[in-house]
């Protein structure tokens, strides 16, 4: 993925396409390709930092640029009880 999609994905984390959808006895969110790689290496107990450096590995995107979206994500990931 390049730098641009990597941006454009990352703006559309937090711009809505965290995409709820209601369900009887709950609410699930639909999330895209980068923020489930997010949420999954969360999951393994990676560090903030440590998701970032591996976002670097996988798009063309810088690590200061990384770290400050994975931030912001699992900031409001573990606002919506995702993490």
């Amino acid at each position: 993925m390049s730098r641009r999609s990597f941006l454009k994905v990352s703006l559309a984390l937090f711009a809505g396409l965290l995409l709820p959808r209601s369900l009887k006895g709950g609410t699930v969110y639909v999330l895209n390709e980068t923020a489930e790689r997010i949420v999954s290496l969360r999951r393994k107990g990676l560090s903030a930092e440590r998701i970032a450096e591996e976002l670097t590995k996988e798009y063309d995107v810088g690590y200061a640029e990384a770290y400050a979206d994975v931030v912001r994500f699992l900031e409001v990931a573990r606002g919506l009880g995702i993490v």
